[in-house]
């Protein structure tokens, strides 16, 4: 049943026009931001600049514009999902079908992560694919030999575990307001307001404040340095979670939400 589940889902979630309208608007944003940077480093160039560097500075550069609004778009991706056919009270379609509450639940939480690691990898290709063209369209060519390919692959887990704490988050909020709107609005909120609010607890609970979501963000993404061959070693003082610790505290935040999540939804008056 969980693949029949799996199977069906998915194809409800690839007809959701909300999905494509991401990616798009994703696409068109990206595409603006390269073709502005390139006219200006055209202008630069032309006026006797020389040292452009290559794709690996493109790559950090527009990993560093997706983070500035990537809460957005995972929390939207994951609030029709988790939460979608709670208006319309199709969701008793299911339970009136014999579909278990768990494993339902369990069904759409693998999704949500799965097309978490998709939008990754999409942001990371688009960037790249946009770089080469907007360098080649202006600048008659790119070079790629300072971006150390092999770190992608780590880079792209480490800017995927830091969704996961908003991915489960908006699952849950899913649950309890079925309401996918609140959903999203909820993980954004909480991530543009109260996470800014338990930042200034930083220096009466320093240890505390590096488990928040966003800190946690911060200590992964730091390492993506190695992106680019040339950077030099560098390494977080011993004050700050290690890498693995930090992947351990995300798991934590899946576990935790998405037990909650499963409490809430197994005991909700769904009419089915």
């Amino acid at each position: 049943m969980f693949l029949h589940l799996l199977t069906i889902e998915t194809r409800k979630l690839f007809k959701n026009p909300i999905l494509w309208a991401d990616l798009g608007i994703l696409t068109i944003i990206f595409a603006a931001y390269f073709t502005v940077r390139y006219a200006i480093i055209a202008e630069a160039v032309r006026n006797g600049l020389g040292n452009t560097r290559g794709l690996e500075l493109d790559l950090q550069v527009g990993l560093g514009l997706f983070g500035n609004f990537s809460v957005l778009f995972y929390a939207a991706t994951a609030a029709i999902i988790s939460a979608d056919d709670y208006p319309d009270r199709s969701i008793q379609m299911w339970l009136t079908r014999g579909a278990p509450r768990a494993l339902l639940l369990l069904t759409r939480v693998v999704i949500i992560l799965v097309i978490g690691l998709f939008l990754t990898i999409f942001i990371i290709g688009m960037i790249l694919a946009l770089a080469m063209l907007m360098r080649t369209a202006f600048l008659g060519g790119f070079t790629a030999q300072n971006l150390n390919w092999v770190q992608l692959l780590p880079a792209t887990l480490r800017i995927f575990a830091a969704s996961i704490p908003y991915l489960a988050l908006t699952v849950l909020l899913g649950v309890v307001s079925r309401s996918p709107l609140f959903a999203a609005g909820g993980t954004l909120v909480f991530a543009t307001v109260v996470e800014k609010l338990l930042e200034g607890w930083s220096d009466n609970y320093p240890a505390l404040i590096q488990f928040i979501p966003s800190h946690l963000s911060q200590l992964l993404l730091f390492n993506n340095y190695a992106i680019d061959r040339t950077a030099r070693p560098m390494i977080l003082g011993g004050a700050y979670l290690h890498e693995s610790q930090v992947f351990i505290t995300i798991g934590f935040f899946l576990l935790v939400f998405s037990a909650l999540s499963l409490v809430i939804f197994s005991r909700q008056d769904l009419g089915g």
